[in-house]
This record gives structure tokens, C-alpha cells and sequence, in this order.
């Protein structure tokens, strides 16, 4: 079963040559599959790197005819793994990391495979930024649509309240601009509407940033000493 599913796969990516593609016989495999919770060792049919929103919307619907499990893969920091299952095709969205800053720059649209730290880079080279997460390598639009706790969120809010607008791939593989219903179900739901492939969110002017940590610890015959302080915008 799954060697027909590789050749039905394979045959579909001759027709579709922008979606990049892992095979499981290529070398490379195993540091594509892996993501951070390790425990569960699924190996999956392959992994595909669509380019654009339309690549991802042709992968869903080639899936749908043909009746192919898939799973949707960002910076892999699902506590239970579940970016990689045994058998099903992942959709690896990280070549998708573009950001289009409005021209009020109030507001920002960035596309579903960024990483936070990504984004803030991005972000902070245009003297903007908007709250995001402590490790770079968490997938953005994941950490921001289930709630988004991090460093800046008692200055700005929360992830999911930055969330203004997005496009989607829904279950029969269209590109759709999500409504006012829709854009409050994902806002907390997140993608169990279908792929999110981009979120116009707020971003803010960064003038400057003043960052500490504070280290508590014990010497013999000493009293625990501050080192440092917090994280604040500015």
C-alpha cells in the first residue's frame, strides 16, 4: 500500500516541480523528520516543502483524491509529536517564512511555515516587532493561534490577540480569506480548519529594548546575589 502511494506521490510531483520533496531513501530523511519530542519513532511516507499557498492547496486536494493521510508540519514543537505520524505524507510549510508589512505599518502578514525567531528578525530589521514566544525555533503561527504566552505579552497581549485576518486551504483544498466567523474560531482553534498558510497580525514601532535575567544562586559563606533583571520594550 505504501509503495503505491510513494508512486502515485511521486508521479503527482513530476506534474507539480516547484514542491520540493524528501524521499525516505534520501539522506537527509531523518534531520527532516525530526522534531522535538522524539519518544515516538513514526516514520512517514515522505515529506513535501510546498513553495506557496497553491502548492499547498494541490497537495491537499492530490491527498484527498487519493485518500492520503497527512499531517502538517512547522517547527515540530507539538508536545506528543504529532507532526509525524507513521504512513502519512507531511506537508513541511517552512520554506513559506515571507512577511509583508502594511504601509500604515500597523499591521503585518506572515506566512504559516515562520519560526519566532525568524519573524522577529524580520521584524526588528524594519524597527518593528510583535509578541512572540522564548525559543526561535517554535513555529509562529501555531505558538500565536492557541494563545501565544511570551516575553512581551503583558506589554502587547497575547499571540492570539495580535491575530487580525488569514488566508487558509480548507478541506477540499481551496485558498480562502477567513470571515469574521471563522477568524474567531481560529483564534484559539487554530488549524483544525484547515492549513493556515498566512495571518495578518499587529506589529508595533520598537525604539528600544532593555533585556536581563535574573540568576539566583549560593556561595559557602555567602547570600544569594542578583545578577540581573527582566525583559521590557521600551
Amino acid at each position: 500500500m505504501a509503495d503505491s502511494q510513494l508512486v502515485s506521490l511521486e508521479a503527482f510531483l513530476l506534474a507539480h516541480p516547484s514542491i520540493k520533496y524528501t524521499a525516505p531513501s534520501s539522506s537527509e530523511f531523518s534531520a527532516v523528520c525530526k522534531v522535538w519530542n522524539m519518544a515516538r519513532p513514526d516514520t512517514p511516507l515522505a515529506v513535501v516543502h510546498p513553495q506557496s499557498a497553491e502548492d499547498v492547496s494541490v497537495l491537499v486536494q492530490f491527498a484527498k483524491a487519493n485518500g492520503l493521510k497527512f499531517t502538517i508540519r512547522v517547527g515540530g514543537h507539538n508536545m506528543e509529536g504529532r507532526a509525524i505520524v507513521d504512513g502519512t505524507l507531511v506537508i513541511d510549510l517552512r520554506a513559506l517564512t515571507g512577511v509583508r508589512i502594511a504601509e500604515d505599518r500597523q499591521s503585518a502578514t506572515v506566512e504559516g511555515g515562520i519560526l519566532q525567531g525568524e519573524l522577529g528578525t524580520k521584524l526588528w530589521a524594519e524597527g518593528l516587532a510583535t509578541p512572540t514566544g522564548s525559543i526561535p525555533g517554535v513555529g509562529y503561527v501555531g505558538w500565536a493561534m492557541y494563545g501565544g504566552y511570551g516575553p512581551f505579552s503583558s506589554h502587547w497581549g497575547l499571540g492570539v490577540d495580535q491575530i487580525l485576518g488569514a488566508t487558509i486551504v480548507n478541506h477540499d483544498g481551496e485558498i480562502i480569506e477567513a470571515d469574521k466567523k471563522l477568524l474567531k474560531g481560529i483564534r484559539g482553534a487554530g488549524g483544525v480548519f484547515g492549513v493556515i498558510v498566512d495571518l495578518t497580525i499587529k506589529v508595533y514601532p520598537l525604539r528600544n529594548v532593555s533585556g536581563h535575567k535574573y540568576h539566583f544562586g549560593e556561595s559557602i559563606g555567602a547570600e544569594s546575589h542578583l545578577v540581573s533583571g527582566w525583559c521590557n520594550p521600551v
